[in-house]
């Protein structure tokens, strides 16, 4: 290890979008652990803001999040 360079803690920005909180939070702090950037989002329009402020590199989402007017 070179102490100029060190290593790179962060294996990615990640998206997780699911309206069961206990789950999406509790995933979510296995995926922080494991080095992961994690950003939530509770609906689709959560998720919707948060990939147009931001780029990531995976979108983990529920399919069967309920729709809101916006999406029907």
């Amino acid at each position: 290890m070179d102490a100029t360079n060190p290593p790179d803690t962060n294996s990615g920005r990640i998206l997780f979008a699911d309206d069961d909180e206990q789950f999406r939070l509790g995933l979510g702090k296995r995926l922080q652990r494991a080095g992961f950037e994690c950003d939530f989002a509770g609906s689709a329009d959560e998720a919707v803001a948060l990939l147009q402020s931001k780029e990531y590199d995976v979108l983990l989402s529920d399919i069967n999040m309920p729709a809101t007017p916006a999406w029907r």
